[in-house]
């Protein structure tokens, strides 16, 4: 019986030892991915938003006699501008998420 317990309870060391590296491991991979993926993502995204209003702007006042065509310039400044609003709102709620992690993340 005490070989069984004793061969047992290094049975479940190996696993947690196995566990805790593989976490610290996912937790270098998930590092990687939003420092790789999501924060160029981000910035293209935040770029994208930032010609979208930039086009409705040189588009509004390009056609500031028509207002058939001032309209659909003002309908991009809008939006544009709704999009930043977001970007930017996200970019600032996730240092926020990030510090209540513990600061897990690096961008």
């Amino acid at each position: 019986m005490k070989k069984v317990l004793i061969s047992l309870s290094l049975i479940f060391s190996g696993v947690v030892i196995t566990f805790a590296d593989v976490a610290a491991n996912g937790q270098i991979v998930l590092q990687n991915v939003v420092k790789w993926v999501f924060s160029p993502l981000y910035q293209l995204v935040a770029g994208i938003a930032l010609l979208y209003f930039l086009y409705g702007v040189a588009k509004f006042v390009y056609d500031l006699n028509d207002p058939e065509k001032k309209n659909f310039g003002k309908s991009h400044l809008l939006w544009g501008l709704i999009g930043l609003f977001i970007i930017f709102s996200v970019g600032g709620i996730l240092p926020l998420f990030n510090s209540v992690l513990g600061g897990m993340f690096q961008y």
